[in-house]
């Protein structure tokens, strides 16, 4: 089991998040500076899905960062690397979570218009 600053290491500035969204359900991000678990609240940039489903940057002006309120959400959710959009198998994701799987499902659907096969075994 990892330690506390184990994880702690993955959430620095930079690092791609989710962050609850009431348009969107979920809205991806990427941290302006490092989190701090002490911290009431973190700084976060939006960052807007391309046709390709992948994320391009946009400037870091003030109107794309925004303070995400830590106390309230709780830690963000670490989005996975753009390599495993459309993963065929969702366990092989590397964060397997709400908005991993309904970005996966969403870029398969959508983007690569691919149909989704559910093996449910009785």
């Amino acid at each position: 089991m990892p330690n506390q600053s184990d994880i702690e290491a993955l959430y620095v500035k930079g690092a791609r998040v989710w962050i609850p969204d009431p348009d969107t359900v979920w809205r991806p991000c990427r941290l302006a500076e490092d989190l701090n678990r002490e911290a009431d609240d973190v700084k976060v940039i939006f960052e807007r899905e391309d046709e390709s489903g992948s994320d391009s940057d946009d400037d870091d002006d003030e109107y794309n960062v925004v303070k995400f309120n830590l106390k309230k959400h709780g830690t963000p959710h670490l989005r996975n690397p753009d390599v495993l959009l459309a993963e065929n198998d969702l366990t092989a994701l590397s964060f397997l979570h709400e908005p991993a799987v309904l970005n996966s499902l969403k870029v398969k659907m959508i983007i690569f218009g691919q149909f989704i096969f559910i093996n449910c075994l009785f």
